[in-house]
């Protein structure tokens, strides 16, 4: 039988960072953005505009959340 192996862990090693983001307010304000134009405006090419800045910012949220970073 071969003897247990053990992990050696660097004392100085930092510790993960598992504090929330800073994204929800800014998902909040975006889904109201989101309600007022929708009750405000009829759909045209600024829908498009408003959905490219979601999606946009869907990604950077997931790039941050996920630290796959460009």
């Amino acid at each position: 039988m071969n003897p247990r192996h053990t992990i050696e862990h660097d004392p100085s090693e930092p510790k993960i960072d598992r504090r929330p983001e800073s994204f929800r307010l800014f998902f909040v304000l975006l889904a109201l953005g989101w309600a007022w134009y929708l009750y405000f405006v009829p759909f045209d090419w600024r829908s498009i505009l408003v959905g490219l800045v979601t999606g946009g910012a869907l990604m950077l949220w997931a790039s941050v959340r996920f630290k796959h970073l460009w």
